[in-house]
């Protein structure tokens, strides 16, 4: 039945007052007799049981929650109930009075009017939003003038009538009087006004409690009224007036049982469902609450659930009568789930008047979300807590990332440990149980190991380990490489990851999988130490009791401490090698010093022998300038006389030689014509020795195409193909720069001459950061075999010893490129030409 209520649309429940009237103005219309069945005692039954008993209980409810919140609506609605049911019962007891149809009325209607009036003025409250509280002090008091005005009221009421102080309301066989048509022509008009805006907040804020209080309402004016058109007392039309007055108070019952059904619903007290309907929630209020991005739920004291928005639902899963089957800290994750309680009973104490916190809750599938809750009390003007409100916001995505970051600088900070530790200490072992620690803090393992790789042997041992039983170490100590990840990971250079050790082909039918049984471990992964060098000097792994596989960001983690690892065992094997030299240089220490006394001599001596040659030095260039010179030219002259007289002989008395004479004669001049320009070869490159260098910007491209075009104009019958970069430039001397490029094309100029289709090239490339400068050619090349001596002075090859030549140019070349402190080098093939290289020597300073 209760249920049935509950669930009637608003067109059922106002039904009755659609078709109560019609009777009533159908029996009022047709002809009747002047009264019906009415004896006293069956009003005073039904007064009692329908209007009596029923007002009365609607009066303590409304007494209790007045007491409870200080609303002023709950006292006014409380005294009119008290007026109708006090009224009712004891009109029922004066009807059977000497006159008691006249007393009868004029209780009632008068009573009933006053409680109109009560209606009216709550209804008129409620339909204005307003929520006026009296204190908690003033309750009492006022709760018992109020009552007992009513109370006051009805007893002049019953005194007056039975005196005959007040006006007849009715006479019996005559009908109502005026009087008491304007009283209860009142009443109707001020209980049809509580009906319609009860009704009106009901649309408003579709509180079932308060459709059914302005049916029973709209009933009660149907009853008035009928009284109203009544002409005897016990009239048809009276008796189907006083029926629409009794249904309007199982109304009154129905509208309680509906709010007992919505209290149990919600986790709410009865109390509290009943202010929260006269409270009257704004719609604009509940729009919101409803479409708020931000999760909010509202609890009772007691941790109920009475109400949630949509988003609360969207980020926990749970619909409003799933969470009301529960309680608030079985939402809560039991981590996080005392903290919470905790706060709730300071915040309920009034230790704290709100609070923060991050926490998980359960979801309805079983995970677990992040969120973030603020939790408030809302209070009455006395300070009594009342219920609870939370604004829950799901943070689970920043709390994977702030996660995800607290790990990445828990590594930072394993590492910089690390570090610190291989300043200070310099253990390998020291450190190596910190990186064991790091790495199954990272990967969340229950067993961890270092196996290091034997530089003798190659073998891996293990050189630290925690967790792990002494026969399962004796184990893969004796076993080396072994066949498990970390022989694996090493031989491949490769992280291993197994995930379940027993279904592993890696472990499948060996002893190795026994081993791991008993250990315990389930799932295991290796990752090799791989040094900056690329070399493998070890393997550190992580082993876990469930099976197991880390994920992406856990493995990125990892091998930043591996690669740390690695190089800390290479640095700490490199420092131990010098500290093992270091002690030898130690052990010497002595001899040094003993050494540095006569090494200090030594030098004593070796400074003033230095600079006796310095001295000495210096006076034989000085010696060899003088006979370079005076060779060149004491030695010029005879050799042109040689060469002037062996040609005259040649020409006047060749005729008169025998063969093998003018041969000689002929060889005679050639030698002394070589020997000339290997004085002045010789005279060039002291020249070149003793020259002032000044460096400039010169053209390059410019100058080589005016010193090709010099020798093409002395042999105008060559083709030479000529292929010059345009717009390079370099700092150089310019006159010994001139002479380097003027050997080098024409070295290239001659070397080619013998080619098919002759090809001299001019360029530069960027090498290092630096300018290099090329000649290159397609001639008769070298072996490069022999490329240590084409910069030797009088040093000529075999392939070009054909070609005529003196050997001091390339000597030349290489003097000039490194008095600017370039370097210059070449490379060839035989028969495919030769490339020669310099550089300008701008990082070197020369003097």
């Amino acid at each position: 039945m209760l249920t049935f209520l509950i669930e009637m649309r608003c067109r059922y429940i106002l039904l009755p007052a659609i078709v109560l009237p019609l009777p009533i103005i159908f029996l009022h219309q047709m002809p009747a007799p002047r009264a019906c069945y009415d004896p006293p005692w069956l009003l005073f039954l039904t007064n009692t049981i329908f209007v009596g008993c029923i007002s009365l209980v609607l009066t303590v409810i409304a007494a209790r929650n007045y007491q409870a919140s200080g609303r002023l609506k709950m006292l006014l609605l409380g005294a009119a109930m008290l007026g109708i049911g006090a009224s009712g019962i004891l009109a029922g007891i004066v009807r059977g009075f000497p006159g008691g149809a006249n007393l009868n009325v004029t209780i009632y209607n008068s009573a009933a009017a006053l409680a109109g009036l009560l209606h009216a003025i709550a209804a008129f409250i409620l339909a204005s939003g307003k929520n006026p509280q009296t204190t908690h002090r003033w309750r009492p008091m006022l709760l018992a003038f109020s009552y007992g005005m009513v109370i006051f009221f009805i007893a002049l009421l019953a005194l007056g009538s039975i005196k005959g102080i007040l006006p007849l309301f009715f006479v019996q066989g005559t009908g109502p009087t005026p009087v008491r048509q304007v009283v209860l022509g009142s009443g109707i008009l001020l209980y049809l006004f509580s009906f319609m805006l009860f009704l009106a907040t009901y649309l408003r804020n579709r509180e079932p409690f308060l459709l059914w209080y302005a049916a029973a309402l709209c009933l009660t004016v149907i009853g008035m009224g009928g009284f109203f058109l009544q002409h005897c007392v016990g009239s048809p039309v009276g008796w189907v007036g006083r029926f629409s007055l009794y249904l309007g108070e199982l109304y009154f019952l129905a509208a309680l049982l509906v709010a007992g059904r919505s209290a149990q619903n919600r986790g709410e007290s009865f109390d509290d469902i009943l202010l929260s309907a006269v409270t009257g929630a704004d719609e604009k209020i509940r729009t919101a609450f409803n479409c708020s991005t931000i999760g909010f739920g509202m609890t009772n004291l007691k941790g109920r659930f009475i109400d949630i928005n949509p988003a609360f639902t969207a980020i926990t899963g749970f619909t409003l009568p799933e969470l009301q089957q529960m309680d608030l800290p079985s939402l809560i994750h039991p981590e996080d789930r005392d903290h919470n309680m905790e706060l709730h009973r300071r915040m309920i104490a009034g230790e704290i008047s709100d609070f923060t916190v991050e926490n998980r809750y359960l979801t309805k599938g079983g995970g677990q979300i992040w969120v973030r809750k603020s939790v408030s009390l809302v209070r009455d003007r006395d300070d009594t807590p009342r219920w609870s409100v939370a604004l829950i916001e799901n943070i689970t995505e920043r709390k994977e990332a702030e996660w995800q970051l607290a790990c990445e600088l828990d590594v930072m900070m394993r590492l910089q440990k690390l570090s610190t530790l291989f300043v200070h200490r310099g253990n390998l072992e020291v450190v190596l149980a910190e990186v064991i620690e790091a790495a199954m803090a990272i990967t969340g393992a229950d067993f961890g190991n270092i196996q290091l790789r034997d530089t003798e042997t190659g073998e891996l041992v293990i050189a630290v380990q925690k967790g792990f039983p002494q026969r399962w170490v004796d184990h893969w100590n004796q076993r080396g490489k072994g066949k498990g990840t970390c022989g694996a990971a090493a031989a491949t250079d490769r992280r291993v990851v197994v995930e379940d050790v027993e279904g592993s082909d890696l472990f499948a039918g060996s002893e190795e999988l026994e081993m791991q049984r008993r250990a315990g471990v389930k799932g295991v992964q290796s990752t090799p130490l791989l040094s900056w060098s690329g070399e493998v000097v070890g393997v550190l792994s992580t082993h876990f009791k469930a099976v197991h596989r880390p994920d992406e960001a856990t493995l990125r983690r990892l091998d930043l401490l591996c690669r740390q690892t690695a190089d800390i065992i290479s640095w700490l094997r490199a420092d131990e090698v010098l500290r093992d030299q270091a002690k030898k240089l130690q052990e010497s220490e002595q001899e040094a010093l003993e050494a540095h006394d006569a090494l200090s001599l030594l030098n004593q001596e070796l400074e003033q022998r230095v600079l006796e040659r310095t001295v000495k030095l210096t006076a034989i260039n000085k010696e060899l300038e003088s006979f370079c010179y005076s060779v060149t030219h004491e030695l010029g002259g005879p050799l042109r006389s040689m060469n002037c007289f062996s040609a005259i002989v040649l020409e006047e008395y060749g005729e008169q030689l025998d063969p093998e004479g003018r041969n000689y004669l002929e060889r005679i001049a050639a030698s002394a014509s070589r020997m000339g320009h290997l004085v002045e070869g010789l005279l060039l490159l002291s020249r070149v020795t003793r020259r002032e260098m000044a460096r400039e910007t010169v053209d390059l491209s410019t100058m080589v195409a005016e010193i090709v075009k010099e020798f093409g104009d002395q042999e105008l019958m060559r083709q030479v193909e000529l292929e010059i970069a345009a717009g390079v430039w370099g700092q150089f001397d310019q006159g010994l720069v001139r002479l380097a490029l003027h050997n080098l094309l024409g070295n290239a100029w001659k070397y080619t001459c013998k080619t098919d289709r002759a090809r001299i090239e001019f360029g530069t490339v960027r090498k290092g950061g630096e300018s290099v400068f090329f000649v290159r050619d397609n001639g008769i090349g070298f072996d490069m075999a022999y490329a240590h001596k084409i910069f030797l002075p009088f040093e000529r090859l075999e392939a070009t010893a054909q070609f005529d030549g003196t050997g001091i140019g390339l000597a030349t070349v290489q003097r000039v490129i490194e008095m600017h402190g370039g370097k210059v080098w070449a490379e060839a093939e035989p028969g495919r030409g030769a490339t020669f290289y310099f550089t300008e020597g701008l990082h070197v300073a020369v003097c």
